[in-house]
């Protein structure tokens, strides 16, 4: 264990019921520590239990580089964390094993009573994350929400900033997802970051960096640097201001400030050199804006909470869209990481007890996150995020400026372990659960869902389970209803297995997911990716310097097949465990001109630097004489003339080709 890394005994907490599961493990409120006591007797902090499957995955260094990283923050810096995120505040260990961690609780000004689009008012709360704000204006207004042009650019402000000063701590995000950012608007409007064990530290990662689909990086970038948060912020900054869950055009965000498109246009670059060097530089640019916007919410027809339909049909606003588009129907699974569970991810409500009425902890609205806003019980509400993060006690919306600093919970046994804090803990014991069994995933996935199989070699008897589209899953490119014939997916491109299901008459196609756009290239098509193993390649428009694919072998990685191929110098392979998943690519490099492939007397037309092909040697103007792979080599060529060209990342398919006019 790393030393002075805050550590507490699982034995010493004192665990409420449970708040909210996710793919990842289990959050509870913690009766027995809080943070920053000194504010208003303190910060309400919960216990996220990590599963088995993500414990092995876990680095449980980084995770304990990640609390340390708060004992060497100044006072201010470490009171801002905790007051703008979610961040690992004590490791929990358990017979000497890292099991999860402590974090503080979701204060309650980031959630909100949200009316039903039929116009009733529930006494249930519901984290505001960005989600809502995805929509358009009817929806906003029908769910109780009112958010002018100015409150929009103001959190876009407060985000930058937020982003900006995590970037000079060494933090990235990473995985940027709505349902992980949280937002309150009026007096202290700003952001909440929660699923911070995702983030990167000084580009060390505690857990497998994902992306959320719709909201990825360009393909092929590193994840989880500031470039990309750049990157996801303009993605941000355009859908926020444009209330559009997809789109990438910065015309309505343009609209709203004189330098704000060119800033979207310049983050949303596929070059990541071209992005602005940090978020920083958009905060100037929404202030200013945000100081000329309207600050009254656009006026939209919305139902109110006393209003009915005597007709009994729903109200204008309840024919909006749903909120995000992708949340998919109630049972839809939507995994953290590929293969690690059978169960959802999507935390459904978890309805607390009433005899916990009484605790502060649960009146305040305790809510876990990771699951559809849409499905909630009275008591508690899941929302947001790939995993769940515990409810506040009243406490947490009372922070003020002017505060004596940040106090870390304690780490050994003492008074406070044995009820140190009074009326703000729940009165249920902990209780692990097991994780709720899975629905009939079949049924509900859509075009565009990515799942994991954790028995690929066998169509007819696959074991899905529900994630997110990272390398290892496999997307659904196709699914057809009232049949079970296998033969279905026949005219469906890039499937790689076929998986029908007689309960529900229904077949679905299946498109592995690789590390690259290169996995399902075809010959004639280009592609480029860095030289070595694992390293990611991509499809792209066929130029001097990339491949193209003169031959495609599935199931196999064996490169001993390419060199029969024509003018193949090159290989790439994607090994699979399954090998009936691994792909061999035969690949031949494009030259500059002809010379890339000239062999000795082969006639060529020279015109200027260049050389072609030609049909036959009478119409040529040169032969060549000579060929070696050393580039730059004119020695090699004597009193002939002599061309070389190399590749940088390939150099070991550059040449120098000798050649002499014909007489």
């Amino acid at each position: 264990m790393t030393s002075g890394t805050r550590t507490v005994e699982h034995a010493n907490l004192q665990l409420g019921g449970l708040l909210g599961r996710g793919g990842q493990g289990a959050v509870y409120p913690v009766a027995n520590r809080k943070i920053n006591e000194a504010v208003n007797g303190g910060w309400e902090v919960v216990y996220k239990e990590y599963n088995a499957a993500t414990l092995a995955l876990l680095d449980a260094d980084a995770l304990r580089g990640m609390v340390d990283l708060l004992g060497g923050l100044d006072a201010d810096d470490a009171r801002w964390m905790c007051d703008k995120t979610a961040w690992p505040v004590a490791v929990v260990e358990q017979a000497g094993q890292v099991r999860g961690f402590l974090m503080r609780a979701v204060p309650d000004r980031f959630r909100f009573s949200m009316r039903s689009l039929a116009g009733t008012t529930s006494s249930k709360t519901v984290l505001t994350n960005l989600e809502f704000l995805l929509n358009d204006e009817a929806y906003i207004a029908g769910i109780g929400l009112a958010v002018s042009p100015r409150d929009r650019l103001e959190l876009l402000a407060d985000l930058a900033t937020t982003l900006d000063r995590l970037h000079r701590m060494g933090i990235a995000v990473g995985d940027m997802s709505p349902r992980n950012l949280l937002f309150c608007i009026g007096k202290d409007a700003g952001f909440f970051l929660i699923d911070c064990d995702a983030m990167r530290l000084h580009g060390v990662s505690a857990l497998p960096q994902v992306e959320t689909p719709d909201w990825q990086a360009p393909a092929g970038e590193e994840r989880a640097t500031g470039a990309t948060d750049v990157y996801k912020f303009g993605l941000v900054a355009v859908r926020v201001a444009a209330g559009d869950q997809a789109t990438t055009d910065p015309a309505r965000l343009a609209a709203m400030g004189g330098g704000l498109g060119d800033l979207a246009r310049s983050s949303l670059d596929a070059d990541a050199g071209q992005r602005p060097a940090t978020a920083g530089k958009w905060i100037g640019e929404l202030r200013a804006a945000a100081r000329t916007a309207p600050v009254v919410a656009p006026s939209v027809s919305a139902p109110s909470a006393s209003s009915s339909s005597s007709s009994g049909s729903t109200p204008s606003a309840a024919k909006t869209p749903p909120v995000y588009k992708a949340r998919k129907p109630v049972g839809k699974l939507v995994g953290r990481f590929a293969g690690l569970v059978t169960a959802a991810v999507v935390v459904l409500a978890i309805a607390l007890n009433s005899n916990h009425s009484s605790s502060a902890a649960v009146t305040s609205g305790g809510s876990g996150s990771g699951g559809a806003y849409t499905s909630t019980t009275s008591g508690g509400d899941a929302s947001g995020g790939s995993d769940a993060t515990g409810g506040t006690g009243s406490g947490g919306s009372s922070v003020t400026g002017g505060t004596t600093g940040y106090v870390p919970p304690p780490v050994t046994t003492s008074s406070a372990d044995s009820g140190g804090v009074t009326g703000s803990g729940t009165t249920g014991a902990y209780t692990p659960q097991p994780p709720p069994p899975p629905p009939d995933l079949i049924k509900t996935l859509q075009i565009g869902d990515c799942v994991y199989d954790s028995n690929p070699s066998t169509a007819s008897n696959a074991k899905l389970s529900s994630a997110a589209c990272v390398p290892g899953s496999f997307k659904i490119v196709g699914a057809f209803d009232n049949t079970t014939d296998m033969n279905s997916c026949t005219n469906v491109g890039q499937v790689s297995q076929t998986v029908s299901s007689p309960t529900d008459d229904r077949v679905v196609c299946l498109s592995y997911q690789s590390n690259g756009t290169a996995y399902w290239a075809t010959p004639g098509q280009c592609v480029y990716g860095l030289n070595g193993a694992g390293n990611s390649w991509s499809t792209e428009a066929c130029q001097t310097g990339n491949f193209k694919v003169v031959a495609r072998y599935p199931q196999t990685t064996d490169k001993s097949r390419c060199p029969a191929w024509p003018q193949s110098n090159e290989s790439y392979s994607y090994p699979n465990s399954d090998s009936g998943l691994s792909v061999l690519l035969c690949l031949q490099m494009n030259y500059p001109d002809a010379l890339g492939n000239a062999e000795q007397n082969e006639c060529l037309v020279k015109n200027g630097d260049t050389f072609t092909n030609v049909d036959s040697c009478p119409s040529s103007n040169v032969i060549v004489s000579g060929r070696t792979g050393t580039y730059d080599d004119p020695s090699f060529c004597g009193h002939d003339g002599a061309s070389w060209w190399r590749p940088s990342e390939f150099p070991e398919l550059g040449y120098t080709v000798c050649w002499r006019w014909k007489q």
